[in-house]
């Protein structure tokens, strides 16, 4: 019976010793172990925005950055609150948030956003739109079409049953995207409307 306990503890510590020695290389090829030097040569400062911001998109081409907003600490709280689409322009000091949305559907609850252009230089911007009651009324992807540098017009409202928790979408042409559910139920869907 000794015999027996004494292989198997070793047999124990032998197994321990291996699941140590592969963590502590696996840590090790991941960088965790690495010192980091801070490189960035700028400087941070906050910015005020109504609200909390879900996503950022940026137009490098005319130096535009989009934020989807939602006052999220209200919607925690139960209250009623719309969001929005502000507009960065990031060639300007200081940088102050502007409309980015001229017309859009009643109920903004936006979240995800992506742009797409158009070759002749037409742009789109889709956004993720979460009902006002989660888990009962459809979750939809709205699509604004701009109107003038930096300012969108609403398109159309697109839904799909398998968008059942959209948390990301990338815009692949004017309009098709791809979205990603955060639940294991939907994963990615290729939305491309008729």
């Amino acid at each position: 019976m000794k015999k027996l306990l004494k292989t198997l503890l070793i047999a124990i510590g032998s197994v321990v010793v291996l699941a140590c020695a592969g963590t502590i290389w696996f840590l090790g090829r991941g960088g965790a172990f690495r010192t980091l030097t801070p490189h960035f040569a700028g400087a941070c400062e906050p910015l005020e925005l109504p609200g909390s911001g879900e996503d950022i998109q940026v137009d490098r081409e005319r130096g535009f950055a989009y934020v989807s907003l939602l006052d999220r600490q209200q919607v925690i709280k139960g209250q009623t609150v719309e969001g929005t689409i502000v507009r960065l322009d990031l060639n300007a000091s200081p940088l102050a948030p502007l409309p980015a949305i001229e017309s859009g559907p009643e109920h903004v609850h936006p979240h995800g956003l992506s742009l797409f252009i158009e070759s002749g230089g037409q742009r789109h911007l889709f956004v993720i739109n979460h009902p006002a009651k989660r888990g009962v009324d459809p979750e939809t992807v709205e699509h604004f079409v701009e109107t003038a540098p930096g300012a969108f017009a609403h398109a159309e409202t697109l839904r799909d049953p398998r968008m059942n928790s959209p948390n990301d979408l990338v815009a692949v042409g004017p309009r098709q995207f791809y979205v990603a559910n955060d639940k294991a139920t939907g994963g990615w869907l290729r939305a491309m409307p008729s």
